[in-house]
């Protein structure tokens, strides 16, 4: 199952699921998205397919364009049509868009949010070229919005996906907002002596190690990229 087909019960099990392996994004049991992707990095199309298995993590959506990018130079260096890739391109740029860095309400990295919003959803959210434009799409370079261009034309107002459908964002973030503070009322109601003890019996030194752990392998399956 992709990123692109999840409902909300699959979205409970990729989130629990943290940094599982077996997870990888929407990987299921298959390798790990950020493993696969290292060994295919000299191979476009594996490339971006691997990343596929990564979304919704940011890194995933930026080697999904790096790959298709790839994808385009080789064809259009053997003067082959490369529209559909350019297409599939411009498409995860606009699903990347509906996502922001940062919650102000939320006081929580974008990502926090997003992560919980099945992918399903955000890839039905209805956009057209004219509307959406390319200026305001994180991904889409110079030499992208080229090649749109020349293909679609100049559109009448430029977007991004989340300006579009606002209003689903912040249903879901509001959701967030609740979660949270519900969890924190919990806290304070159970604040007593055995709950105290047992956070102060939680290893936070082997917490901290495991995400260095993490940290590190990541940063050093992107070095040298």
């Amino acid at each position: 199952m992709s990123w692109f087909e999840e409902k909300a019960d699959d979205v409970s099990r990729r989130v629990m699921g943290g940094l599982d392996p077996s997870i990888g994004g929407t990987a299921g049991s298959e390798e790990f998205w950020l493993v696969a992707l290292n060994k295919n990095k000299s191979n476009p199309i594996k490339r971006y397919e691997a990343a596929l298995k990564g979304l919704p993590y940011p890194a995933a959506f930026r080697e999904a364009i790096l790959g298709l990018r790839a994808v385009i130079r080789e064809k259009a260096k053997s003067k082959e049509d490369y529209e559909k890739e350019l297409a599939e391109l411009y498409r995860i740029a606009v699903l990347q868009s509906f996502g922001m860095k940062y919650s102000e309400r939320a006081q929580v990295p974008g990502f926090n949010i997003l992560e919980r919003i099945p992918g399903s959803l955000i890839a039905s959210l209805e956009y057209e070229y004219q509307t959406m434009g390319y200026e305001k799409l994180e991904l889409i370079n110079k030499t992208d919005a080229k090649g749109i261009v020349s293909l679609w034309g100049e559109p009448k107002n430029h977007t991004t996906l989340l300006d579009l459908h606002n209003s689903v964002w912040k249903k879901y973030e509001d959701e967030f907002i609740y979660i949270n503070k519900k969890e924190d009322c919990d806290a304070l109601y159970n604040i007593n002596s055995n709950y105290i003890n047992q956070q102060e019996t939680r290893s936070d030194k082997t917490i901290l190690k495991q995400k260095s752990k993490v940290q590190e392998f990541i940063s050093r399956i992107f070095k040298g990229k």
